[in-house]
């Protein structure tokens, strides 16, 4: 994705004209893990495929079932291969009257054919995703995934992006052009569950109003890894939003503390230091003005 410098903090737009289609185009060819070849480039897995890389991957690293050396090497550069060449996400189909639909690689239903435009490929034989926009003629809405969608959010909207890496997050666009963001809310989940991913219940929650012009993203760089993070731009001013919270585009300038992973905003002759956690936290910004 393109990216813009502003005062040494790099911004990547998703929500001005190009923004979204770079965006876009990161929701419909990044890989499952690591890779971002175009999908032309990358190979498309079969049933056999899946069984062997899920076989393969039960046996990562150490291989002990393989008997020598060689064969324990091959097994290793196949499974590497599974993870780096091919593509794992659902496919986005037609049907004769040209409403669009999603299927996993193993042909299980993800989204049935009702739709204008599906413009996302979800991962849902690795990471199943609970929501996924779509459009109805020129409307946008959020229904949740399966053969028998439910709609969550009401087909309304001029746009609606989904946040790239947790997908916890969705970018909305009112047919003002302004934008807010709305997140899944975990209503419910089995806490005696000893399963990987327990049994969860989900909703979608306002989180963010529509009323800004544009929202990049950014990251604060830690000892481990980045930390993503948004900036809020409304009339020339900047807030900050983070999974935890945000504050209103108010502010002139910020600078990113990436050791202490936080922000400090200025607003005139006045700053205020926010950590990553605090963000949006009342309390926390009149102590620190």
């Amino acid at each position: 994705m393109d990216f813009k410098e502003r005062n040494g903090i790099f911004l990547y737009p998703i929500t001005s004209r190009v923004g979204m289609a770079h965006y876009n185009d990161h929701l419909k060819y990044r890989g499952r893990i690591s890779a971002e070849n175009p999908r032309v480039l990358r190979k498309q897995p079969s049933k056999k495929d899946y069984e062997e890389y899920i076989y393969l991957k039960s046996q990562a690293p150490d291989f002990e079932i393989f008997a020598t050396k060689t064969s324990k090497r091959k097994a290793d550069k196949k499974l590497r291969e599974y993870e780096s060449d091919y593509d794992w996400r659902d496919n986005i189909i037609s049907d004769e009257n040209d409403k669009t639909g999603l299927t996993s690689i193993l042909g299980d239903v993800v989204v049935p054919c009702q739709f204008t435009e599906i413009r996302e490929r979800t991962d849902s034989i690795f990471n199943s995703q609970p929501f996924i926009p779509v459009r109805v003629y020129d409307d946008w809405g959020i229904i949740s995934t399966g053969k028998n969608p439910v709609c969550v959010l009401p087909f309304a909207y001029q746009n609606i992006l989904t946040e790239r890496w947790e997908k916890q997050l969705f970018f909305i666009q009112e047919w003002d052009d302004l934008w807010g963001v709305f997140r899944i809310k975990n209503d419910y989940y089995d806490e005696s569950s000893t399963d990987e991913k327990p049994f969860t219940l989900c909703s979608i929650e306002p989180f963010v109003p529509c009323e800004y012009d544009d929202i990049s993203e950014s990251e604060l760089q830690d000892s481990c890894h980045p930390t993503t993070f948004w900036i809020l731009h409304k009339d020339e001013k900047i807030g900050i939003m983070t999974p935890y919270g945000y504050t209103d585009a108010i502010y002139d300038s910020v600078e990113l503390d990436h050791m202490e992973m936080a922000f400090v905003l200025y607003k005139g002759n006045e700053c205020v230091k926010l950590s990553y956690f605090d963000v949006g936290q009342a309390e926390s910004l009149e102590a620190s003005i």
